[in-house]
């Protein structure tokens, strides 16, 4: 989206900030962001979500671990296998071991990485699994990793946020249209 929307205002300057939900959202709080993309669940006292996309998490193994047969998975049992994760930069990191927690189990984390692509390349490699969101697995184009969705499923939800009761600049309401526009149109899952 980003360079396409460069593409089309070339008078327009982004400045993209790259960090975890935490601090995006103490940012937008603090009226430092004027938009901000966060990927959690629930609502946010003071903060309007528009959601942008809503999606599964999912186990990612290799087409010859023994779960590959599996229709679907629970914490309950994955916690005694070695687990690469996102670190806890990332929310989701977070709901990872809130969802361990209510099993009562410790999970068993192997590695933990910022990039999701080192995270993927780790289940193709090793004896390991994953839990990242699937259409992060449906960008890679990881075709050599067998993809198992939780019992119950697991959501992700991407939205776009800003203050509630702030009047956006002319021009941050039309980049915040700008992205609500082109994920209702070009996300295979369109916002809701």
């Amino acid at each position: 989206m980003i360079p396409k929307f460069m593409a089309e205002h070339p008078g327009i300057e982004l400045e993209i900030i790259e960090e975890g939900a935490f601090e995006l959202k103490r940012r937008l709080l603090l009226e430092e962001l004027d938009l901000a993309i966060l990927i959690e669940p629930g609502e946010s006292y003071g903060i309007e979500r528009f959601r942008l996309i809503e999606d599964e998490v999912v186990v990612a193994v290799r087409p010859n671990h023994p779960f590959q047969a599996k229709e679907a998975l629970s914490y309950r049992d994955i916690g005694n296998e070695p687990l690469v994760i996102l670190n806890d930069r990332f929310m989701l990191h977070h709901q990872i071991l809130s969802e361990f927690r209510k099993v009562q189990q410790e999970p068993n984390i192997f590695f933990m990485s910022g990039a999701w692509d080192l995270l993927i390349g780790m289940v193709q490699e090793l004896d390991v699994i994953s839990i990242l969101p699937e259409p992060i697995l449906r960008f890679h184009h990881a075709d050599d990793i067998k993809i198992i969705p939780f019992d119950p499923p697991m959501l992700w939800d991407v939205s776009l946020n800003r203050l509630v009761g702030t009047e956006l600049r002319p021009v941050v309401r039309h980049v915040h249209q700008y992205i609500v526009h082109y994920f209702q149109s070009y996300w295979p899952t369109p916002a809701r």
